[in-house]
């Protein structure tokens, strides 16, 4: 079992809706799918949060003043390539992988131009989720409505939406059927 193309799920939702839980629930049914498939989780912020916690001394706490460090510091390097993060990204899996990986699950999927840089790669396909159903986790307005935070709306167009409203079996009954609609799409014998 193997994918023609390297597939790059993209996972979008607003803060504290559920983006990570989700992530790692769809990499651990996709990783269990067959021996020969191979998936890895990757979070376009964590270059951000590691240049915050080793350069200048974020605690991890995303409180409004650790919320603020990460998306001022977000903002300067997409204003200086709007595609530094994506860009880091192909350069970690590189270094991660001495093959092609199947399933690539971004956790944090942010900005169109995000998916378009990722889609302009021959070698790769991109699937999108939405996890909705739960309010902002942020509570300062300010921070709330900044563009990392407001860029993708829970009515834009996406592969696949998961309803975060219920419970934990309820979520994993949810990423389950997206992960056989994956499959079905992508897994070729």
């Amino acid at each position: 079992m193997r994918t023609k193309k390297t597939v790059v799920i993209l996972v979008s939702g607003l803060a504290g809706s559920g983006k990570n839980t989700v992530s790692e629930m769809l990499h651990v049914v996709l990783s269990n799918i067959d021996k020969n498939i191979t998936t890895d989780l990757y979070s376009l912020a964590e270059p951000i949060k590691y240049m915050s916690r080793a350069f200048l001394g974020w605690n991890g706490e995303k409180d409004d003043s650790g919320r603020r460090l990460l998306q001022n510091l977000g903002k300067v390097g997409r204003e200086y390539d709007i595609d530094i993060w994506v860009k880091h990204m192909f350069n970690q899996l590189d270094k991660r992988h001495t093959f092609p990986v199947n399933f690539v699950i971004v956790t944090d999927w942010r900005f169109p131009n995000e998916k378009e840089y990722i889609e302009s790669n021959p070698l790769s396909e991109v699937y999108t989720v939405r996890v909705v159903g739960r309010k902002t986790s942020i509570a300062n307005e300010e921070l709330a409505k900044d563009v990392s935070e407001i860029s993708l709306t829970d009515d834009g167009e996406y592969d696949a939406i998961i309803d975060n409203v219920s419970d934990l079996e309820a979520l994993e009954k949810q990423v389950d059927i997206l992960a056989s609609a994956i499959q079905d799409k992508y897994i070729v014998e």
